[in-house]
């Protein structure tokens, strides 16, 4: 099957955004994605341990995607461009009763280009290329959603029974540097158990995922507002990805990604709810 990549303006703190989707567009086709995601619990930006942590974050991000798989060529399967648009609202971050980043809200637009190296009923392998570009974004502030001015990934999954299956995600962000401000470059990587319920639940088909995430800076950076130096984000978690397909043409999926260590975390908790069709 084609793996589909819902982010979208994704990002690392995000890794559970990559992973396959329910449905996906077959050559000659596009795609039409939209999604929300919720950033909430903790957020890490103190060199304090995370019971004095006294930031939560509330950022909201709106998401609508298109791609269209141009099928084969040469070597590669599934050749598909995609385009995402992404508006947020992150609330303001007060700190010992002083505001130090008022409320935000901006758009990130997202170029993507996928493929398949191997593409089989019961395996797949495949690679994907984006560029993000943020539109009226504080850099920065601390919790606001993670951006990559070039990131590389590649992916797969393995069909075991036809109960049972693995899949697998690793991948590289460059970050974002501007003299309004920066993100490190990240590294993500992600290995979920595959549950296949069509048998029980849905004649279409339906899938539960889970399993340990971890994503990470691979270097650091000051917040000067608060006072904090050698800034690294660090997390290590679990995720909890439920998909449905409802037609050949049309899935949900949705998803809980809990953080269980880390340091320098924008967000403990991450929610997200989406919709494909394919036409």
């Amino acid at each position: 099957m084609l793996l589909v990549f819902f982010l979208v303006g994704l990002h690392p703190d995000r890794a559970f955004a990559y992973i396959a989707g329910s449905v996906s567009a077959p050559e000659g086709h596009f795609d039409l994605g939209l999604r929300l995601e919720l950033m909430r619990g903790l957020s890490g930006p103190l060199n304090v341990p995370e019971s004095q942590q006294a930031q939560r974050p509330s950022v909201n991000i709106y998401e609508a995607a298109t791609g269209y798989n141009f099928g084969e060529l040469g070597f590669i399967q599934d050749l598909t461009f995609r385009i995402t648009g992404q508006f947020f609202v992150s609330a303001a971050e007060i700190y010992q009763v002083k505001t130090l980043y008022e409320e935000d809200s901006a758009g990130i637009l997202t170029f993507e280009v996928s493929a398949n190296l191997v593409h089989e009923v019961d395996r797949s392998f495949g690679f994907f290329l984006r560029s993000s570009w943020p539109l009226g974004m504080n850099l920065q502030k601390f919790a606001n959603p993670k951006i990559d001015r070039f990131g590389f990934g590649v992916q797969g999954g393995v069909k075991y029974t036809e109960v049972l299956g693995s899949e697998f995600l690793i991948f590289y962000g460059s970050g974002i540097y501007s003299k309004n401000g920066s993100q490190n470059a990240s590294l993500t990587a992600m290995l979920p158990l595959v549950l296949n319920t069509k048998a029980w639940i849905f004649s279409n088909g339906a899938a539960l995922k889970f399993g340990p995430f971890f994503d990470g800076d691979l270097g650091d950076r000051k917040e000067s507002a608060y006072g904090t130096e050698a800034i690294r984000s660090f997390r290590l978690g679990f995720a909890i990805l439920p998909s449905v397909r409802v037609s050949n043409a049309f899935g949900l999926d949705a998803g809980y990604v809990q953080k269980l260590s880390g340091a320098y975390f924008r967000a403990t908790k991450d929610f997200f709810l989406g919709a494909r069709y394919v036409f």
